[in-house]
């Protein structure tokens, strides 16, 4: 059961990140890597791409790969 929590929270994240990005980016500011190395709109690519990872990771926990 608390693999099925975890799963739908690391979801919740990515969808938030994915979502509202703009607005992560405007209250914590730009990522000096993203920046570099993604492009100018670096931090802005970042929050999905992040929120995928984690999502990704909350799949495993699932399957019981991690943890």
């Amino acid at each position: 059961m608390a693999r099925i929590i975890i799963f739908l929270l690391t979801l919740a994240f990515a969808f938030v990140a994915a979502r509202y990005r703009h607005w992560l980016v405007t209250n914590f500011g730009r990522i000096y890597y993203a920046e570099k190395y993604l492009g100018g709109a670096g931090s802005y690519t970042f929050w999905p791409l992040l929120g995928a990872l984690v999502a990704f990771l909350g799949l495993l926990v699932l399957i019981g790969r991690i943890g």
